[in-house]
């Protein structure tokens, strides 16, 4: 918290873990202005949602980090203005909800009652064009030296921390690199009792040495959870919520363990060419792939990062994403996409540089399954609706969400 009423230095400094923490955000509140808050939104580091209010001049200012991290929402009526970093809190005192985009700036001006959106801020599509690196041997050394930091920065600094691990590339990618900055972390697999991947991950923790722990689901827990997700992630979108069933369950329990941290693979299928749409654009070439990929880093704040944020903030955690580090970003979009994706593998980079730092060969050259088809919650899902007497997800799901909120106003 910083008061406005005093001058403050503008200081980025190291702290105790090599992280740069930001003491003090700006050099003095009465020279804030467009131009000042651009020039620190392109140095800033880190994922923040952050306000700050001129007392003198009644103007507030809201931005985001470049990917949207960390969600910010606002409302307004004509008596009031709010901002969350939730819709619930201001769909609870009766406001509509709009999501301020991460490559906005919102200005409120509270003595005139005007509100204006300044587009374009900080706008990650800037960073990427078709300079690519074409020397592998470059491209691996790059990645691995700038993912190594994306991880280092969050994690070197903490007591204990914990690791959602599906036993996919991107998560083993993550703790292979972790154990070596800060080896006091636990893997978080969730899944059915002898479900495929719970015997490969159990295989995978043993080979790299860390600690690993079960997150045992079943039809109950399932249902439970279900309301649970629904509930705190405003969703009823079934990809969304059978993905968040499984980050709920694994965060919750490493929450109870006392993990305040907990670090996920998102935004590899985005920098890596992960999905297989992208496979399917390699015919109509590199730049099609390349600014799909844009495109879904632009858009990923509003498909996966709002969802991860509300489950793991009910538990109490926080989760990182290393993956979505910018400088990594930037380094990851300069790969020429014939090395990212081929007609027959997908990130195709990201597994030589698994190879390469010495992930085994069976993991980092693995097929990717889907999170919720792997650990056998989807199945389980289809039985639930068929038992409710609903025939698709989608209606059971909102039939839930209807029970929290306002369909009618919160659709």
């Amino acid at each position: 918290y910083l008061s406005l009423a005093e001058t403050y230095d503008l200081s980025i400094k190291e702290s105790e873990s090599g992280t740069k923490a930001l003491f003090s955000i700006i050099h003095s509140y009465e020279n804030v202005n467009l131009f000042s808050l651009s020039d620190l939104l392109s140095q800033l580091d880190g994922d923040f949602a952050c306000f700050v209010y001129l007392p003198r001049d009644k103007i507030l200012y809201l931005f985001r980090d470049p990917f949207g991290v960390k969600p910010l929402w606002y409302g307004f009526n004509k008596n009031f203005f709010a901002f969350a970093s939730e819709r619930k809190a201001l769909w609870a005192i009766g406001l509509n909800s709009y999501a301020l985009k991460p490559t906005d700036l919102l200005v409120f001006d509270y003595s005139k009652f005007r509100l204006s959106i300044i587009s374009g801020m900080i706008d990650v599509l800037q960073f990427f064009d078709y300079d690519w690196i074409k020397n592998l041997g470059d491209i691996k050394k790059h990645i691995t030296e700038s993912l190594s930091d994306a991880i280092r920065k969050r994690v070197s600094n903490l007591n204990k921390y914990s690791i959602l691990f599906s036993g996919g590339l991107d998560s083993a990618v993550l703790l292979y690199l972790a154990k070596e900055y800060n080896p006091k972390l636990t893997a978080y697999t969730t899944g059915l009792p002898n479900a495929e991947d719970l015997k490969l991950v159990e295989r995978m923790s043993s080979q790299l040495d860390v600690e690993l722990r079960f997150v045992l689901l079943n039809e109950e827990i399932i249902m439970k959870s279900l309301s649970e997700v629904i509930k705190f992630t405003e969703e009823y979108n079934p990809i969304k919520v059978s993905v968040a069933l499984s980050l709920f369950n694994a965060s919750k329990q490493s929450s109870q363990d006392g993990h305040k941290v907990i670090m996920t693979g998102l935004g590899a299928e985005e920098i890596f060419s992960g999905y297989k749409k992208y496979q399917d654009l390699i015919n109509f070439g590199p730049y099609a792939v390349h600014d799909a990929c844009a495109v879904g880093l632009r858009s990923i704040w509003n498909r996966d990062l709002y969802y991860s944020d509300t489950i793991t903030m009910a538990n109490t955690q926080e989760v990182r994403v290393p993956y979505l580090d910018l400088q990594l970003a930037k380094i990851a979009m300069r790969v020429h996409p014939y090395l990212k994706v081929t007609p027959y593998m997908k990130k195709v980079i990201l597994r030589a540089v698994a190879d390469e730092i010495g992930v085994p060969k069976e993991f980092a050259w693995r097929p990717k399954k889907a999170a919720q088809y792997g650990v056998g919650i989807d199945r389980i899902l289809k039985k639930i609706i068929k038992r409710e007497g609903y025939e698709h997800m989608l209606d059971y799901f909102y039939s839930i969400f209807c029970k929290y909120y306002s369909c009618k106003s919160n659709k």
